[in-house]
């Protein structure tokens, strides 16, 4: 029973952590104070350590000589790779699958759409963010190939390290929405070259935008 427990504690510090990872309130080179996370959540330092190990797993956190856990400082050029690669493989996934989807899949669509459109006029970019990976799920699920889902599910966990620095722009929202009107729109009217370009399109798009906000986040840490 105790084993179940410290098991639930450390999906609970885990999930709170990631979350706030992700969603820019701990942005690279935050510490993370294990005593202070445990009196935070009410438990001992045992699954605060466990979540954490699984953080470093997911590239989330490193451990740093005389510093403990840090959030981890994404590599830009790290990322570029990766969101080249996503573009590539997400274009060629959302093109074999486009042909399959049925019209509850367009409607669920159509209802993730509007829900990102909430969530951007009210500023909430860790919303937006899980509907729009909800989305992308959906457009990508009748391709009929595992293989290629869980290659683009591993490239999304390794780029999430970076969506608390470019999530937090409600201008990264504004882009970010507009590119899902037109892709839905391409599904609907059929157009699925015209839909294999935008979905590759944005990849490119958010991988400058990244570069860009880490430079600007260099530079305000250091002034030059």
């Amino acid at each position: 029973m105790e084993q179940k427990n410290n098991k639930t504690k450390t999906q609970q510090v885990y999930e709170s952590l990631r979350k706030d990872i992700i969603s820019g309130v701990l942005l690279p080179g935050a510490r993370i104070v294990i005593r202070e996370v445990a009196l935070k959540f009410g438990v001992s330092e045992i699954p605060v350590r466990e979540a954490i190990k699984r953080l470093e797993a997911e590239g989330l956190v490193i451990n740093k000589p005389y510093a403990g856990a840090v959030v981890a400082h994404p590599s830009i050029e790290e990322l570029k790779e990766i969101m080249v690669i996503r573009g590539v493989l997400e274009a060629l996934a959302a093109r074999i699958s486009a042909p399959n989807l049925t019209q509850d899949d367009l409607n669920h669509l159509k209802e993730l759409l509007k829900q990102m459109e909430r969530y951007k006029s009210l500023g909430m970019p860790w919303e937006y963010s899980q509907a729009d990976r909800e989305f992308h799920l959906v457009m990508y699920s009748k391709c009929n190939n595992k293989k290629l889902m869980e290659l683009i599910k591993e490239l999304w966990n390794q780029s999430e390290r970076a969506r608390g620095v470019f999530n937090i722009a409600t201008l990264s929202m504004e882009k970010s929405y507009e590119e899902h009107r037109k892709m839905l729109e391409a599904l609907i009217n059929k157009r699925y070259d015209l839909l294999e370009k935008e979905v590759n399109s944005q990849k490119i798009r958010v991988s400058n935008e990244i570069e860009e906000f880490i430079h600007k986040l260099d530079y305000l840490k250091t002034g030059s």
